[in-house]
């Protein structure tokens, strides 16, 4: 698999073009991964930690871990757009996690101003060009940091054969965890060549397996059994 690279991208579609160039001119399989965002941890006994790195990320199922809160980024979004497209933007945001603030309807130009706090994890994820794209380009998205909350979060790794990959290891949302995880173990099933031996790919969080898949062992072929 490689070791693989921490890398910045000028959006989404600098990574996919980034991508589309190393397979097309030089053959190569590539996995790029969700951005990573900061995350602070609150201990019982008054430090913080910002993990910045899902490698970081504490072992929640031991009993000796003394957390007392974990804490994800936040933005404030000012969302303006035509009425028209209101429902499916307010849908965006609701399965992105968003909380609503205010909807402003701007009489004179039809257009309409909505506030939401949304997680910056999931802002990085493309939301923009998720945007752009049901609102046929005409939605425009303006931001700012508002600082951490508390949040239910959990580190996501993919484990072959019980051996942790950790490029592809994830810090999110408990709400996310089995969805991502049955989209990484049977995803990675497809890049992973079979061999003499049986494969098994585990999503898991918090020690608990939430998908699992299975590549059959490769048999062995019979003019090698004779040479």
């Amino acid at each position: 698999m490689g070791q693989g690279w921490r890398l910045g991208f000028l959006g989404s579609l600098h990574a996919s073009v980034f991508k589309d160039r190393l397979e097309k001119e030089y053959g190569s399989k590539l996995i790029i991964t969700q951005p990573t965002v900061p995350y602070v941890i609150k201990f019982t006994d008054g430090l913080e930690k910002v993990i910045t790195n899902p490698d970081d990320f504490p072992d929640l199922s031991l009993r000796k871990t003394r957390i007392h809160s974990l804490q994800e980024p936040y933005v404030e979004a000012i969302i303006t757009l035509p009425q028209e497209y209101l429902g499916p933007v307010i849908k965006l945001c609701d399965n992105n996690r968003g909380i609503q603030k205010e909807i402003t309807y701007l009489n004179v130009t039809g257009q309409v101003l909505l506030k939401y706090e949304l997680p910056l994890a999931h802002l990085v994820d493309d939301f923009f060009g998720k945007l752009k794209s049901i609102s046929r380009g005409y939605g425009s998205l303006d931001y700012e940091d508002i600082g951490y909350k508390p949040s239910d979060i959990v580190k996501l790794e993919l484990v072959l054969n019980g051996k942790g990959v950790d490029a592809l290891a994830q810090v999110m949302h408990r709400s996310q965890v089995e969805k991502v995880g049955r989209e990484w173990a049977k995803k990675f099933k497809e890049y992973v060549k079979s061999q003499l031996y049986e494969v098994i790919i585990q999503a898991k969080a918090n020690n608990k397996v939430i998908a699992r898949e299975t590549i059959k062992a490769r048999r062995k072929d019979r003019s090698e059994e004779h040479t």
